[in-house]
């Protein structure tokens, strides 16, 4: 059995790199930190010229997902996210978001494990046009927020920019990655062109440069400034894709959605673009996670695995508890047709859900600040 768990930290982009672990969360957990490299170098070396300056700053990011490709034993798939920005104070004295390297584009990864150690053995760069990337930049002035320098000059916008957070790979070497901006769902080809974005009707985005269908609901364009859609899962046979909204949508309005406990996934086919399902899934109060908050919108889903047809998924929640310097994320089993499976013992936080060949364990509730779940696979 391995355990492999991963850091948003610095990394090299073209050139295959080697990690080994760092430190130990827990007793078999490893953190494995990844040799640093300018972020321009990172992005010009599969990017030329796309990245003037960097501002010192390394490439990090990689937090946005990790995918394990089914059947196969030490073999992930990860995503960076936007790039670097901070929060910034515009001239009108609004709230800004400042991008310290704008040209930047996200990055697909392929690392692999062997042993304690684990490489970055390829990158594909996401391209609007073969050799022209996307970009991280939002698409609509004030719809995505509000772009700036890192200085809170007036910014740049590109209708062709993602804000990926979840990446799944296909049989044939394609990915299908979800978006913050949009929220929008993209397909993207082995070679990080994207082939389509789907976004919800009456999308506002003007320019865009690679095909775009306005085929999810028009009210998922209520979605709160980053926190569209954060999760997604394809069905082992590849003809669905579940996306879900990281938290509940402004809708009537935004105090409403900052009190909601219910957020949303869909189903999408792959063959058609068509939305086929669509289901609220409600959070737990926010004070049965974390004690020390009643506040709502600290309540986020992050992750998800189909486990077939049936709208099965196992989401990820997170919330504010400390570990390693991150949070706890809690992992339950839901049965979205149904109710949740119930768990062996009656109150008990200890249960085991099988995903392929991969098993999701949370541990006991006492545990949680320690260790919430470990992905362990099977040889």
């Amino acid at each position: 059995m391995r355990v492999f768990a991963t850091t948003s930290i610095a990394a090299a982009a073209i050139a295959a790199l080697t990690a080994v672990p760092a430190w130990a969360v827990t007793n078999g957990v490893s953190v494995i930190e990844f040799p640093g490299k300018g972020l321009a170098a990172a992005s010009n070396a599969v990017l030329p010229g796309s990245v003037a300056a960097d501002l010192g700053i390394n490439l990090g990011g990689y937090g946005s997902d990790l995918y394990r490709q089914p059947r196969t034993f030490g073999e992930y798939w990860m995503i960076t996210d936007r790039g670097p920005n901070n929060d910034t104070v515009t001239s009108s004295g609004g709230a800004g978001t400042g991008f310290a390297a704008p040209g930047f584009s996200p990055l697909i990864m392929k690392v692999t494990v062997k042993g304690p150690t684990a490489s970055i053995v390829e990158t594909i760069p996401v391209q609007a046009t073969k050799g022209v990337g996307v970009t991280g930049l939002p698409n609509i002035p004030t719809v995505d927020g509000v772009s700036t320098t890192v200085t809170g000059a007036s910014g740049q916008y590109n209708a062709n920019g993602l804000d990926p957070e979840g990446i799944v790979r296909t049989k044939n070497g394609e990915f299908w990655i979800v978006d913050e901006y949009g929220p929008s769902i993209v397909h993207v080809g082995s070679d990080g062109v994207v082939k389509r974005r789907y976004v919800p009707a009456g999308w506002a985005g003007v320019g865009a440069t690679y095909p775009v269908s306005a085929t999810l609901p028009a009210i998922y364009s209520k979605r709160k400034v980053n926190r569209g859609f954060e999760a997604v899962a394809i069905t082992p046979d590849e003809e669905h894709i579940f996306v879900g909204l990281q938290s509940p949508l402004l809708n009537p309005d935004k105090s409403t959605g900052d009190a909601s406990l219910q957020t949303r996934i869909l189903r999408m086919n792959v063959k058609s673009g068509e939305v086929d399902g669509e289901w609220a899934y409600r959070f737990e109060p926010v004070n049965s996670i974390d004690p020390t908050t009643t506040k709502a919108t600290e309540l986020k889903l992050s992750a998800m695995v189909a486990l077939d047809l049936l709208p099965r998924i196992a989401p990820d929640r997170r919330d504010a508890h400390p570990y390693a310097g991150g949070s706890v994320r809690r992992i339950p089993f839901l049965d979205l047709v149904s109710q949740r499976r119930p768990r062996a013992g009656g109150e008990t936080d200890v249960f085991t859900v099988r995903l392929g060949l991969a098993e999701i364990k949370e541990v006991p509730a006492q545990a949680h600040q320690q260790r919430k779940a470990v992905l362990r696979h099977r040889r």
